[in-house]
């Protein structure tokens, strides 16, 4: 992604769109929503969607031994995010240049655009996201896919 923002001429709009290509189905609405989140005055925009599974926090496990449960995490405070994620282009330029010396490594990577700029200390707001904003990742998810378009999402 730095190297799209280098990419990017002086007079590019100001506010920029990330987006996975793995969630080729993310809907026009979707990114109309972020955009003008983001052109109404938020620095960061984010799509999420309530977390509806149960989710266990779990111990670390030695070599050999199961994988145990730590206890349930409260859902109602967890979201599932989405792209596109939206950005005043100078707050996701910082947000680069300071997360630029651990983006090599993906143990200390940021996972994606809206932890390098929470990283900075920058509210990161979020905006309703869409459930055919799916990531598209394994075979299931692909299945999933074929029947949304058949459906005409």
């Amino acid at each position: 992604m730095a190297a799209g923002l280098a990419a990017l001429p002086a007079s590019a709009p100001p506010v920029v769109l990330v987006h996975d290509a793995a969630r080729a189905l993310a809907p026009v609405p979707l990114l109309v929503r972020v955009a003008q989140a983001v052109a109404g005055g938020h620095d960061a925009v984010v799509p999420a969607l309530p977390v509806t599974d149960t989710v266990v926090r779990v111990l670390p496990a030695s070599d050999g031994e199961p994988v145990r449960s730590a206890g349930t995490v409260d859902r109602r405070s967890l979201r599932a995010v989405q792209t596109p994620q939206g950005f005043r282009r100078d707050v996701l330029e910082r947000a680069h240049a300071a997360g630029a010396g651990v983006a090599g490594d993906e143990a200390t990577a940021a996972s994606d655009d809206a932890s390098l700029v929470a990283a900075l200390g920058v509210d990161v707001v979020l905006v309703e996201g869409d459930a055919r904003a799916l990531k598209i990742t394994t075979s299931h998810d692909l299945a999933v896919a074929g029947l949304l378009l058949e459906e005409g999402a």
